[in-house]
């Protein structure tokens, strides 16, 4: 069964975007940031003990599909899919929901309007993945098979936004950082 895997630095591979952005600091962009000495998207509702206000992350492999080295070809049935993220710090997890807005490792909060909304026009209002309480290392995988195979079937990839399930704020490790994250996918045509 062919396969194909996804990671910033893997085989040539630099198509990872990932950013967060913060109610707190509406107008900065993180997208190359470091938080706390190490590369992270800090996912968090309401952090009591921080700033009280929500962050948010942003995440895509971009040239998922094509017909190039190393992609899937359009119209494939995707088997599995995979994203393994890299813990490093615990928290209350996120809801996962394919983003449907265009975004960039420049967009802020205020140019997301608000951050991005599970809406069916930011993003698919239905979650993919519910991650639950994250530990504060090692590697987590969640399955998105249903968002890769809308892409191979057309849908526009924006990748997925990381949306707080509660005030235990989660971070991962980050496209810049040592671990980055990585998406496995199988497939048949």
């Amino acid at each position: 069964m062919p396969q194909a895997i996804f990671q910033q630095g893997l085989n040539g591979y630099t198509g990872t975007l990932d950013t967060m952005v913060q109610e707190d600091s509406p107008t900065t962009s993180y997208g190359s940031a470091s938080r706390s000495g190490f590369n992270a998207i800090h996912i968090d509702a309401a952090d009591k003990d921080v700033s009280g206000r929500e962050s948010q992350g942003l995440l895509q492999f971009t040239g998922l599909i094509g017909t190039g080295s190393g992609q899937i070809p359009h119209g494939a049935r995707i088997t599995k899919a995979g994203l393994t993220l890299h813990n490093s710090s615990p928290g209350d997890g996120a809801a996962l929901h394919r983003v449907l807005a265009t975004w960039d490792e420049n967009s802020t909060w205020n140019s997301l309007s608000n951050g991005i909304q599970a809406n069916d026009t930011d993003a698919v209002a239905t979650a993919e993945v519910i991650t639950g309480e994250q530990p504060g290392s090692g590697a987590s995988t969640f399955d998105v098979t249903a968002s890769v195979q809308a892409w191979a079937d057309g849908a526009k990839n924006e990748g997925w936004a990381f949306l707080p399930l509660g005030e235990n704020g989660w971070d991962f490790r980050s496209s810049e950082g040592q671990a980055p994250p990585t998406l496995n996918v199988e497939y048949t045509l």
